[in-house]
């Protein structure tokens, strides 16, 4: 009765693996009735060869757990195998569990698992951040193979353009077992650059112990690219005048909440149109390329911003502490434009291209709008520009 009645396949045979007896298990599971299964032999069934099974169990009288795939009749079928050298010698016993249903969910989860290894950006970390898994889709991106990942800090693709206070709002997030959501700027290993939707989330062991972090990832590089094109100056690659406005609102409403006092500084290249009669429109765009690329090193922490605003005229936004910082941070900007030595023998004020600087840097209520601030920057820039140029203006 319990042989019949075993869940899982019985079957006893001759040294040759020809079938003696077979339980119901063991014909349901292998598909042939147990009259066919009479005048066949077990090693018939399998697709790979069997005789090394068999030469084991006759050597040490018992193999356990072998897998074996069949092809019987117009199916195939996976079974888990073990087999034992019965008393007498002269016979094997084989126990026989289906895992078909097992095998073809193997295959189905490790086909998904490799979609998603070849298109999902994605990667594991112990809870120092160190990279202990990485998918083949975060490799491509980073332009870093497997190797060089491994065991490497996620530091490894930071970018310079990313404030620290970015990683220190997704550290403090998810040592909370929070789940932290944005977007990052990442540095691929050739230098360039690459956008990501980035969600990090908490990994946990079966006893709720916390083992690390995994992050799933989207790259969003076109679509930054698009919207960085639409609020970028051709040009000189700053903020154009309808970033200005967005950036300007959010800012200034920002320092009336916080009390902060709110730092705008406005730029304007002195004689220019002096210099574009002399040296032509062409060493014009030149001299406010230049001038771009001065500005965004003076844009790299979070808060700070440049603009170009139309013409030769620029727009800075940053985060000061004090009245001295913000002079110096203004006539550092200033200094630098000068030494770039760009010759302009018709400038009143220097044998170089020169900027003159209206610097506003006050407390703001709720009464001060873009349009006072803006006219009073202005109002400081052609001070500078009527004292002699080449200087900074400010009201603090």
């Amino acid at each position: 009765m319990i042989f019949n009645q075993s869940y899982d396949g019985i079957a006893l045979t001759d040294l040759k693996t020809n079938f003696i007896l077979v339980n119901d298990a063991y014909s349901r599971i292998i598909g042939f009735t147990k009259e066919e299964l009479y005048t066949k032999r077990c090693n018939e069934l399998t697709v790979d060869d069997s005789s090394d099974m068999v030469a084991d169990t006759l050597k040490d009288g018992l193999v356990k757990n072998i897998e074996k795939k069949c092809k019987v009749k117009d199916k195939t079928i996976y079974v888990n195998l073990s087999s034992s050298l019965m008393p007498d010698e002269k016979r094997i016993l084989l126990n026989t569990k289906d895992i078909t249903p097992l095998k073809l969910a193997e295959k189905k989860m490790k086909h998904f698992a490799d979609i998603i290894d070849k298109n999902i950006i994605s990667s594991s970390t112990d809870l120092n951040g160190n990279i202990i898994a990485v998918s083949q889709a975060f490799c491509e991106i980073s332009k870093y193979t497997e190797e060089e990942l491994l065991d490497k800090n996620h530091n490894i693709a930071r970018h310079e353009d990313m404030a620290s206070e970015i990683y220190d709002d997704l550290w403090n997030t998810i040592t909370q077992d929070k789940t932290w959501k944005g977007e990052l700027k990442n540095r691929t290993k050739d230098g360039g650059y690459y956008w990501l939707d980035i969600a990090i989330i908490p990994d946990f062991d079966e006893d709720g112990e916390k083992i690390g972090y995994t992050a799933i990832r989207q790259d969003i590089t076109s679509k930054k690219k698009i919207e960085d094109m639409s609020i970028r100056d051709e040009l000189t690659q700053l903020f154009n005048r309808r970033h200005f406005n967005n950036i300007f609102e959010q800012e200034s409403n920002y320092k009336k909440r916080s009390g902060e006092k709110f730092l705008f500084m406005m730029l304007d290249v002195d004689n220019f149109k002096l210099y574009n009669d002399t040296y032509g429109h062409q060493e014009g765009d030149n001299v406010l390329m230049q001038i771009g690329k001065v500005l965004n090193k003076f844009s790299k922490r979070a808060g700070d911003y440049t603009f170009r605003l139309g013409g030769e005229e620029f727009g800075v936004i940053a985060q000061k502490s004090s009245n001295e910082e913000a002079v110096l941070f203004a006539n550092k900007i200033r200094e630098e434009i000068e030494e770039l030595k760009i010759p302009h023998k018709h400038n009143t004020s220097s044998s170089f291209i020169t900027v003159s600087i209206g610097l506003f840097f006050k407390s703001i209520s709720i009464d001060n709008n873009r349009e006072d601030i803006y006219k009073l920057s202005d109002d400081l820039l052609y001070k500078a520009k009527e004292n002699g140029r080449n200087m900074v203006v400010s009201e603090l």
